[in-house]
């Protein structure tokens, strides 16, 4: 059965910690025990009700918040004991600032510098009441800070440096804090509260990244995500255990994953969500983030976090509750996996074994929860980035506009990598083969992936061979016209008579993306050689990886750099549309108001069309045939959906590979104002339409043969065309000039390059 652990209350002093953030309570705990004497004095003392208030306000004063917050420290002994903490922690950062500023600036010792204001910013959130950041991300940092300080390596020193900046602001800080009066409370707690409110920039990022990610659709992807991630883990953990069983074997080593894990992560799923709710609440309320140096990527960085911005910052907020609550689950998942996977390399049996594990779940060991931890975020994606993505952040973090064009970097990586991971790409990668040869368990786990991405891509294959799942829309102007056409959209499955969209399930639509690219290169390359067959298939698997949605803003910024007169124009409007507050929210808005697929030109018709009122007034898009372009589905769901459409000169299009194309807004060299371009386009689409009904219908287009009927369509195609433009030019006062291809019953018959360019070129 679950087994739920309960924590024994822990005290310092007569004061239950259990109230405050886990990751303060040893820095109250290590004054409280060096300072018993003041607590049992502050205890026994004779203190009015109004004297303990005016010692809560002159704590208020000192931290700087001016008003004590209700519901925090009520008696004496604890306004005495986070006094007293901050105090010692102040004189901590000062006595560490001295000595730096003396010339013992080490790396090591600017660590302690920076951990020890840490330490004290999150004493001063707790006096305020903003606590639900302090207690986990602060253990979190401080066990980081920690290793890297025992262990000195320079790589883990230099992340901790980055926190405010590198080792050169490091030493300005020290310089700057061994300035002041350390008697001053007042000054002292002002001055490190003021050093985490981060640099002037971060505030229009910040704003930025809000922006785009209000749209409630990004919000239910997120969820859809984290959930499929999570039941997708037991399943997982079978396969890598039957996996990891001859792998142990044979390269002679213990095993390390069993199939009693995945009993215990299903267990946690149902233990872990108190945690996990909890968490998420107390994180959409007071704010803050889930990582330790803040996930600017979630658009939550040290500033911006208090609750007068929450009419901006809602979004990131939410995301990053969202994401807690899944970290609170998948915590416990990861944690009672490895409880048992621990007992059973004990060697434990029956139920010594789940004796041990239930010991193991009360009593985690520090590595347990390390790699606990760890496990959880990965399965965020939002664990540790590799060297090259690192490399990139660097980059971006040093060009600081460059966060408006790259403003996700480290879960598109991981997302990436996890979809590679589930398809025959994953075993290509340097890092299972550096698993491999490590001989580490990963490499059980990275089996796992293949086998179950393979086994699904196999049941899915005649599914996509049926045309029953898109991928990228086709490359031929004929074949793309009639995909949209028939109702189709791009990388979507159909059930029944509609397709949905496979995007919203990430990492996991690569699977389904994989076997759709594969399927139409064969399909559209038979009568190539094996050697050339192949390498379109991986080439069409590749270009799968690449129109993924988290792949798609680095694609945009590609196309931007290669052609800036083509894409440039593209990339700057959806960018600065990002700076209208709550845009996607906005958008999604306009759209479900406004169905009808607008075409704006220019940013500010762009930035138009998003905007709800505003949006009906920017033209409206239109299709081949003069039907006015709409959205089918709602844009507040996070899955796209379109009906089947079955007719039959759309197929006979499709089939004889014939585009309709559009007409041009020009008629004997007059430009069309955009009214009269689009009621052009309108009534030429119209007429094309009912000439192609009447012909497809008709029994003498039924006995023609094939390459006679293509000849003929295009000849209606035409004929339909010029008659609109000759009534058009005489509506609107312009000469008509002669049709381009007269008709001429020899010429039905004429294939030549010439005859079917000019049909459509006009």
């Amino acid at each position: 059965p679950p087994i739920t652990p309960k924590a024994p209350p822990e005290f310092a002093g007569n004061i239950r910690l259990s109230k405050y953030p886990e990751g303060i309570r040893d820095i109250l705990s290590e004054w409280a025990a060096s300072h018993a004497d003041e607590i049992e004095k502050a205890r026994r003392g004779v203190r009015s009700d109004a004297q303990v208030l005016e010692d809560a306000k002159r704590l208020a004063e000192e931290v700087g918040i001016g008003k004590w917050k209700v519901g925090q420290a009520k008696n004496a002994e604890e306004i005495t004991v986070l006094r007293g903490s901050l105090r010692n922690k102040a004189q901590e950062v000062y006595d560490l600032s001295k000595e730096i500023t003396e010339g013992n600036d080490t790396s090591a010792n600017m660590a302690r510098f920076i951990k020890a204001i840490e330490e004290h910013a999150a004493l001063q959130t707790t006096v305020t009441g903003i606590t639900a950041e302090a207690g986990r991300a602060l253990r979190s940092f401080r066990n980081m800070a920690s290793d890297a300080i025992n262990s000195n390596k320079a790589d883990a020193i230099s992340a901790i440096l980055k926190r405010i900046g590198g080792a050169a602001n490091a030493k300005k800080a020290a310089k700057m804090l061994s300035m002041i009066d350390i008697n001053d409370p007042i000054a002292v707690n002002k001055f490190i509260r003021g050093f985490n409110k981060g640099k002037w920039y971060e505030y229009p990022q910040t704003f930025y990244i809000n922006n785009i990610l209000s749209g409630l659709a990004t919000h239910l992807r997120n969820f859809i995500s984290n959930t499929f991630r999570m039941f997708y883990q037991p399943g997982e953990t079978v396969f890598s255990a039957a996996v990891e069983a001859p792998l142990a074997f044979f390269q002679r080593r213990p095993r390390q994953i069993f199939f009693g894990q995945s009993k215990q992560e299903i267990f946690g799923m149902f233990t872990g969500i108190p945690d996990g709710v909890s968490a998420g609440y107390k994180l959409l309320i007071h704010g803050g983030s889930l990582d330790t140096l803040g996930r600017t990527e979630m658009g939550l960085s040290r500033v911006m976090q208090s609750n007068k911005w929450l009419p901006l910052t809602w979004p990131g907020r939410a995301l990053e509750a969202a994401d807690a609550l899944g970290y609170g689950i998948h915590s416990m998942v990861a944690l009672r996996s490895e409880a048992y996977r621990a007992a059973s390399m004990k060697g434990l049996k029956g139920k010594a074994l789940m004796e041990g594990v239930a010991k193991l779940i009360d009593n985690p060991t520090e590595e347990m929860l390390k790699n606990a931890d760890k496990l959880a975020k990965s399965r965020l994606f939002r664990g540790e980035s590799g060297e090259a993505v690192k490399a990139l952040s660097n980059l971006r973090n040093k060009l600081w506009p460059s966060k408006f064009f790259f403003p996700f970097l480290r879960t598109p990586t991981q997302l990436a990598d996890f979809g590679m991971q589930l398809t025959p790409m994953g075993i290509l990668q340097p890092s299972f083969w550096k698993a491999l040869a490590n001989k580490s368990p990963e490499a059980s786990v990275r089996i796992a992936r293949f086998i179950i991405g393979s086994a699904t891509s196999a049941g899915l294959a005649a599914y996509a061979w049926n045309g029953n799942i898109t991928g990228a829309p086709p490359t031929n102007a004929a074949q793309r016209a009639a995909f949209y056409r028939e109702g189709k959209q791009p990388h979507s499955l159909k059930i029944g008579n509609t397709w949905y969209s496979y995007q919203g399930i990430e990492p996991f639509n690569m699977i389904l993306g994989t076997v759709a690219a594969a399927v139409i290169a064969i399909q559209d390359n038979k009568d190539k050689d094996a050697f050339e067959l192949a390498s379109q298939v991986v080439s069409s698997i590749a270009q799968n990886f690449v129109n993924q949605t988290y792949m798609e803003n680095l694609g945009n910024i590609f196309e931007a750099i290669s052609d800036p007169l083509s894409y440039g124009a593209n990339l700057m409007k959806r960018t600065l549309s990002g700076f209208v507050p709550n845009s996607s929210l906005l958008k999604a808005t306009a759209r479900q108001i406004d169905p009808t697929i607008r075409k704006p030109e220019g940013i500010p018709e762009y930035i138009q069309s998003q905007l709800p009122g505003l949006s009906t007034q920017v033209k409206p898009s239109t299709g081949v045939f003069g039907e006015t372009s709409m959205r089918e589905s709602s844009p507040f769901l996070p899955i796209n959906m379109t009906m089947e459409k079955n007719d039959p000169v759309d197929k006979e299009l499709k089939r004889l590979e014939i585009s309709v194309g559009y007409v041009t807004g020009v008629i004997s060299g007059t430009k069309l104002t955009d009214q009269q371009a689009l009621d052009y386009r309108t009534q030429s689409g119209k007429a094309i339409k009912a000439a192609l009904d009447k012909a497809v219908g008709s029994s003498a287009y039924n006995r023609m043969k094939d390459d006679a009927k293509e000849k003929y369509l295009r000849k209606v195609i035409s004929d339909a065309r010029d008659k609109v433009r000759t009534e058009f030019a005489k509506k609107i006062g312009v000469e008509q000039p002669p049709a381009t291809i007269p008709f001429q019953r020899k010429s039905l018959f004429d294939s030549t390059q010439t005859q079917r360019k000019s049909l459509f070129d006009r």
